[in-house]
């Protein structure tokens, strides 16, 4: 029996009688959705600022949200329909290191692409004429003749992006430059590129952004003075998926691929996404596969079944790796609030985790910052992006009776000085210069140190 965070994976007793190829669903990172719901409001709005041009503030945009919110899915659509419109779209991530030269091979790749684009010489720059024909469906361009001058590779990036803004331009289209993993972006590399988009910005060229990262971006490059593009971008934080549209999103890929679900299943399927899209195409596609859809009708078992595999594949997906991303103190924070439930106030939070005020409040204002948790008057609650079954098996916690592991793992964890504060609370805050947080405990004197 295959096993996640500790629970049988209830998928492994059960068996399987559809076929994977008829299946519907698509539960992998980045991947389009047979039905593509609960993002039509931001799909307007961004497609709205793309159509006003470099006047508008969603002309540069930022998606945000936490693993599995459905970030790359958006930003493959608009590229999707920027490209159906005619436009240049040059598309990288910043994962890892080299940006910078990625973005450089995306201007060469498009040159090899774009018709309107002349082949590329670095040896010579010469005029050419070209009849460019584009679809016209969203953002409102035709067709045109246009004398352009080949880009030359040989320049800079901010030279070769404005020489291929003037070409667009010229040719009465635009470039979309999109960027996922922006959260991973050097920090050198990334002053870089904003230096570069704010002068083509100041230009008024056209040489649309979007960038795509998760929520923690708020608190480091969207708080960097030295990234003020990035910062001056139209932010969006990925709307959860609502019952409304979870009910169409399970439903409809069933019936267009011939199968059915009862209503109480799809019912009870569209309650438990937790409004998650990558969750919700886990529960459709386990619910089809353990029901053996299409032969079979998905019914209340079917889907219980998938939520219970859904549940472990989440956690592991994507509650364990955003709780590493955690300080040790934000981690202490997220257990005591998922311990006191509905009764997680700031004194509460002190009191069980036993740390000073000083660094709950900083723990507290990051984690609602970067979507972990939901302040309700003086209340904190989780939102999901890290279940409690997370939180007791990353902290060794006893399921069972969660309050009283984790106060013995306080007493184990951390020496009390006194009440409301710990001899080992880091102080985790983050040197620019270091490109690290401090190691120190919270409070010490002088300056911070990483090692």
């Amino acid at each position: 029996m295959s096993k996640v965070l500790g629970y049988t994976d209830p998928m492994s007793t059960v068996g399987i009688q559809g076929a994977p190829k008829d299946n519907p669903f698509s539960p992998a990172f980045g991947v389009l959705p047979s039905a593509f719901v609960g993002r039509d409001e931001l799909l307007h709005d961004i497609g709205s600022g793309l159509l006003t041009g470099p006047a508008d503030r969603s002309y540069y945009s930022v998606l945000m949200g936490n693993r599995g919110s459905g970030k790359t899915v958006v930003l493959t659509e608009m590229q999707n329909r920027a490209m159906s419109d005619g436009w240049i779209v040059l598309s990288v991530d910043a994962a890892t290191d080299g940006l910078l030269e990625r973005v450089n091979q995306a201007i060469y790749q498009a040159t090899q692409t774009y018709e309107i684009l002349a082949p590329l010489d670095t040896s010579s720059s010469k005029t050419v004429t070209r009849h460019k024909g584009m679809a016209y469906r969203g953002f409102g361009f035709g067709r045109s003749e246009a004398d352009y001058t080949d880009l030359d590779l040989k320049r800079g990036l901010r030279g070769q992006m404005s020489n291929l803004a003037e070409i667009a331009q010229a040719n009465e289209t635009s470039i979309l430059l999109t960027v996922d993993e922006l959260q991973g972006i050097d920090r050198e590399e990334g002053r870089r590129l904003s230096n570069d988009m704010q002068h083509l910005r100041r230009e008024g060229l056209p040489v649309a952004f979007i960038g795509a990262a998760l929520s923690e971006a708020k608190a480091t490059i969207l708080a960097d003075k030295r990234m003020s593009f990035f910062k001056r971008c139209e932010q969006y934080d990925i709307p959860d998926i609502g019952v409304a549209d979870a009910l169409v999103g399970i439903g409809q890929p069933v019936r267009e691929a011939q199968g059915q679900i009862e209503n109480d299943a799809l019912k009870l399927a569209a309650h438990q996404i937790d409004g998650s899209p990558y969750k919700m195409q886990l529960i459709g596609y386990n619910a089809w596969k353990v029901a053996g859809a299409p032969k079979h009708s998905i019914d209340i078992n079917a889907v219980d079944v998938a939520i219970s595999a859904a549940d472990g594949i989440v956690d592991r997906d994507i509650g364990v790796p955003s709780f590493n991303d955690l300080s040790e103190t934000e981690q202490l924070c997220l257990a005591g609030i998922a311990v006191l439930e509905g009764d997680a106030t700031a004194p509460a939070i002190i009191d069980t985790t036993k740390m000073n005020f000083h660094t709950v409040k900083a723990s507290l204002l990051r984690l609602v910052t970067t979507g972990y948790i939901v302040q309700d008057g003086d209340a904190y609650s989780l939102t999901g992006a890290v279940s409690d079954r997370v939180i007791w098996q990353q902290l060794g916690l006893n399921p069972a009776n969660p309050a009283v592991s984790f106060n013995e793992h306080i007493e184990h964890s951390v020496e009390i000085v006194s009440r409301g504060s710990a001899k080992r609370t880091v102080c985790n805050k983050w040197m620019e210069r270091a490109k690290a947080r401090c190691i120190l405990s919270t409070g010490h004197s002088g300056g911070c140190r990483s090692k």
